[in-house]
């Protein structure tokens, strides 16, 4: 039992750590929209999923581009 609950506890460690996020700045040559060499330009709280790995990338309001996979 302490075997499996062990086990249990190392799957979830190992499933979080497999989660990434990554926000790239806002780009001053980009006013009212997202820029970034992964994804191009983005509109406001638009979503790309057209991207490598399963990723998600979301243009946020402040022009920064918020990446998770």
């Amino acid at each position: 039992m302490k075997l499996l609950i062990l086990y249990g506890i190392f799957s979830v460690i190992v499933l979080v750590s497999e989660a990434a996020l990554s926000i790239y700045p806002a780009d001053p040559n980009y006013p009212g929209s997202c820029y970034s060499d992964l994804t191009g330009k983005m509109e406001y709280e638009e979503v790309n999923t057209h991207l490598s790995g399963c990723a998600r990338a979301i243009c946020r309001n402040d022009g920064t581009i918020q990446v998770a996979t």
